[in-house]
């Protein structure tokens, strides 16, 4: 939700209407959505001129990164890490990662499996 209030502000009541019944990621779909009307330009601009956004973009960066690090140490067929990278929050994370310049996210490669 905080994402999508730094980049546009004006969050049409049926988004709001649909998180109030439960859709958690109504937000997160939401700024998947704007990427075509919001340019990579805009973002890298609020990125680097407010440190309010700046900061929540760090922490979920850090945040996420760490749930496919440990994704990858647990499963050793990537299962894991494959749905991480390819769900929502995953491609918000390459969006952002993307349009700030941040080196995206390269998984870990899964230690082997025994018989390998």
């Amino acid at each position: 939700m905080d994402f999508n209030r730094a980049l546009d502000p004006e969050i049409p009541q049926k988004t709001w209407r649909s998180y109030h019944r439960g859709d958690t990621g109504v937000f997160t779909r939401r700024l998947l959505g704007l990427r075509d009307s919001v340019p990579n330009e805009k973002i890298r601009q609020k990125y680097e001129s407010d440190s309010e956004f700046r900061s929540h973009s760090q922490r979920y960066f850090q945040q996420f990164e760490e749930l496919v690090e440990q994704a990858a140490k647990n499963d050793h067929g990537d299962l894991l890490g494959s749905t991480l990278m390819t769900s929502e929050v995953g491609r918000l994370y390459m969006l952002l990662a993307g349009a700030v310049g941040r080196d995206r996210l390269v998984r870990p490669e899964a230690p082997p499996t025994p018989g390998d």
